[in-house]
């Protein structure tokens, strides 16, 4: 029951920063707004990509993918530049 009660902190929380103080309530709208759009047209870009026989049922997370190897490129990129800040001449 513990979980509950901070729950109830936490919507409480919520509650009060929705329903008092503008600048505060306009920034939370914002930023939900802002994940709703994002989720929005990863759902619709998935869809496409299945209409349009660019990936298969079941690999449908692009973005995820794409999220992940950026990770990796910048990854990457980030080694070499240490590499050459260290060892490289250029």
């Amino acid at each position: 029951m513990e979980g509950q009660g901070l729950l109830q902190k936490i919507t409480g929380i919520i509650m009060t920063l929705f329903t008092k103080g503008g600048k505060m309530k306009e920034r939370i709208y914002k930023a939900l707004l802002g994940r709703y759009q994002n989720q929005m047209e990863e759902a619709l870009l998935t869809i496409d990509a299945l209409l349009e026989g660019h990936i298969l049922p079941g690999h449908e997370d692009i973005t995820g993918s794409v999220d992940k190897l950026l990770d990796k490129v910048a990854n990457a990129k980030e080694k070499m530049a240490t590499l050459r800040q260290y060892y490289g001449t250029n």
